[in-house]
């Protein structure tokens, strides 16, 4: 029997925080692209990686969904100092643009490039 309720109080507790999280908003989606594709600019323009121009169809694709460059400046001009929007924290997260940062961020990419195929 005790068992049973500590198992019914576990549940009560986790469900409600599981179903309270939520999706990132479109402006937090397009900080955390447009921060990315300026840092993995910064990439290339540092040689760290060769260009595959994964960055470039996602602004064009995010522009042509409505979500311009001008309007996610900010988030491009942070990335280009090498911090980025994490959407799972929530927050700008300052990032050193070496190689493993930018492979990390250029597999971002190709993630986010399959999200905006969709649309």
């Amino acid at each position: 029997m005790t068992l049973t309720k500590s198992i019914l109080v576990l549940l009560l507790i986790c469900i409600p925080s599981v179903t309270s999280a939520s999706s990132p908003s479109a402006k937090d989606f397009f900080n955390s692209l447009y921060s990315q594709a300026f840092f993995l600019e910064q990439c290339i323009a540092k040689k760290i990686l060769p260009s595959t121009g994964i960055h470039n169809k996602n602004i064009r694709k995010a522009t042509s969904l409505g979500y311009s460059p001008d309007a996610f400046w900010e988030a491009g001009t942070n990335g280009a100092k090498g911090l980025v929007f994490d959407m799972i924290k929530n927050n700008w997260v300052r990032v050193p643009i070496d190689r493993t940062n930018c492979k990390f961020v250029q597999q971002e990419q190709e993630k986010f490039n399959k999200t905006l195929s969709r649309y």
